[in-house]
């Protein structure tokens, strides 16, 4: 890969792991360039500004995320259980960071949304939008388990909505408290949410 490819990679990697880490307001350009030993320069030649990098970034990091999606939503799992794949993936995924870092970090997109609010309108679109990315492997799988029998839900997207409310706060306060308990109960709480049979999710 070209070396001027290479930068690009590590700034928008840099970028993300100190924004989720910390904050978008306490990440400078110069903390950003410090973290992966690139010089200020090179920063402005691939980027404009630090917000066009974070909409980089974002992309970036829900790229990754997908990758998990696609393969714990996938049609050839039933779709309540695709639910409980999903749950056990992220579940490993904030362990280990936690191992990594040292403290829950939750969910990037809405740590980051939550902190921009109106300040920063490009991101707080791209991070709604990316939500409803999510929100949409969440519908789908309501729509087909309702499709079956398997749960009462007849506003798919209405419930996908309020799933994806429950597990963006339930990860949201595990960070804030530093503590796993709500990711833990986090499971159990979604599927009386659905209103999913124990039969009908095994």
């Amino acid at each position: 890969m070209p070396r001027h490819c290479d930068s690009r990679e590590r700034l928008l990697k840099a970028a993300s792991d100190l924004m989720w880490r910390g904050s978008y307001n306490a990440t400078s350009v110069d903390q950003i360039c410090e973290a992966c030993g690139i010089k200020k320069g090179s920063f402005y030649h691939h980027f404009t500004s630090k917000e066009e990098l974070t909409l980089e970034a974002l992309e970036q990091k829900w790229a990754g995320f997908k990758a998990m999606l696609d393969t714990t939503f996938s049609p050839l799992h039933p779709p309540l259980e695709r639910f409980q794949r999903f749950l056990a993936a992220d579940r490993e995924f904030q362990q280990s960071t936690c191992k990594d870092c040292g403290f829950v970090c939750g969910c990037p997109m809405f740590s980051l949304g939550s902190e921009i609010g109106t300040l920063e309108p490009a991101i707080r679109e791209k991070v709604s939008e990316i939500l409803g990315r999510l929100e949409k492997y969440f519908e789908s799988a309501i729509r087909e388990a309702h499709a079956l029998g398997q749960i009462e839900a007849p506003d798919a997207a209405s419930l996908a909505w309020q799933v994806l409310t429950l597990y963006e706060g339930a990860v949201t306060l595990a960070r804030i408290r530093n503590d796993f308990q709500p990711i833990e109960t986090l499971e159990a709480g979604l599927f009386r949410l659905l209103g999913a049979k124990a039969a009908a999710i095994a």
